[in-house]
């Protein structure tokens, strides 16, 4: 199975692609059929441009023994849960499979169970490290803004200090405590838009000029 991209890079986007030959580690392979485009297989950093069934590995990989020794680990399990079927029930199933296997092969299968856990929950592979990124990524961006809105607060408060004694006059006209906030948290308002406005329209640039010439 070829990845999308590839399909176009190698074949064009061709339907004869299917049933092509290539050339994989001294090994001829047939290509049975394109993967549809959003497809990245189950390690989303990694890109690959073809998949093979996990019966070619001693083949392709000179002599492994992954399918015959039972006591490596190498392969993961992954699936999707049929329509109206709960977690409870798929983990119920694969506890009797394993409890099966322990029976058949006890050498090599006892003591070992297994556990139904989400994608992005599996104690191996590139999603581990991603979501251990994203994690530090977002404690970072809070650390980040709960500094701004120190800084903001500061000022904030500092802009209020100046203003004592133009809010005691204005209590001494008869101006009552909700006026005085709406007034402040309006004036903050405006100037929010305002600089929501400037920073939009710097993004247009500056305007550009044209010369004519006949």
């Amino acid at each position: 199975m070829i990845s999308y991209d590839y399909w176009q890079t190698r074949f064009g986007g061709a339907p004869r692609a299917v049933g092509q030959k290539l050339r994989v580690n001294d090994r001829d392979l047939i290509v049975i059929g394109v993967a549809p485009k959003e497809f990245q297989g189950t390690m989303l950093p990694l890109k690959f441009e073809l998949w093979v069934p996990a019966t070619l590995t001693p083949a392709l990989l000179g002599g492994a023994r992954d399918l015959e020794d039972r006591s490596a680990r190498g392969f993961s399990l992954i699936g999707m849960l049929r329509p109206g079927a709960t977690h409870a029930e798929a983990q119920a199933e694969l506890s009797t499979a394993m409890r099966q296997l322990a029976r058949d092969y006890p050498a090599a299968s006892a003591g070992i169970g297994g556990e139904i856990l989400a994608f992005w929950e599996a104690p191996r592979g590139p999603q581990r490290m991603l979501i251990s990124g994203l994690a530090v990524l977002q404690g970072v961006m809070l650390l980040l803004l709960l500094a701004v809105c120190g800084n903001t607060a500061k000022l904030m408060l500092a802009r209020g200090s100046t203003r004592q004694r133009e809010m005691a006059v204005r209590v001494a006209l008869g101006a009552g405590r909700w006026r005085i906030v709406s007034l402040v948290l309006s004036e903050n308002m405006l100037l929010a838009l305002l600089e929501q406005a400037s920073e939009q329209l710097s993004q247009f640039g500056a305007p550009r000029h044209c010369a004519w010439r006949p």
